[in-house]
């Protein structure tokens, strides 16, 4: 259905640090800027402020379309984190537009639910590596002799803390045994 939408639209931008967030902002206005999909009318952008290390960004957009189909593009595309649509006061929508929509956000949902999945995955890789790697190196130091949780530690460069619960599944398992507060090998 061709109509023009005019909005306004915020997008934002956080993380670490305060350059990579400028960066980021520019790049992406930059973007913005040189697509011809849409109508940039005016721009604000808010300057990068800390809170609890991460900084945080974002410019205000006020914007021109043709269609609802390029609205909803924008949205994919950019991910504002708000819209407001000013014009017109009310949108008509043909079935078909609203097919496309549907289909494109199921279409993304499971674009995202495929790559958490993915994600999901490495990290038990990568978690069932680290523990293996993890039960190597104590089993090298333990094998220049007893060690106390103390001595591990300083070591593997691993915190007490974070040894502790190690140390205690290895013995639990019956890999490592602990006598008067040395492990060694079984």
């Amino acid at each position: 259905m061709n109509m023009s939408i005019h909005v306004n639209a915020m997008v934002e931008i956080a993380g670490a640090p305060k350059q990579f967030v400028n960066d980021t902002m520019k790049k992406l206005l930059e973007h913005i800027e040189k697509n011809e999909v849409f109508t940039l009318i005016s721009k604000h952008r808010a300057r990068a402020k800390e809170h609890e290390g991460i900084f945080s960004t974002f410019s205000e957009l006020e914007l021109e379309f043709k269609n609802f189909n390029q609205l909803i593009g924008f949205c994919f595309e950019y991910l504002p984190s708000n819209i407001e649509i000013e014009e017109p006061a009310k949108l008509e929508l043909r079935r078909e537009d609203m097919s496309d929509l549907m289909n494109e956000l199921m279409l993304r949902l499971h674009k995202s639910d495929m790559t958490v999945k993915n994600v999901n995955a490495q990290i038990k890789l990568i978690e069932k590596s680290n523990h293996h790697l993890t039960k190597s190196i104590i089993s090298l130091g333990l094998k220049q002799g007893p060690k106390s949780l103390e001595e591990l530690s300083e070591l593997l460069g691993i915190s007490k803390a974070k040894l502790t619960p190690i140390m205690d599944f290895l013995v639990n398992n019956k890999t490592v045994k602990l006598n008067k507060e040395k492990y060694s090998l079984k």
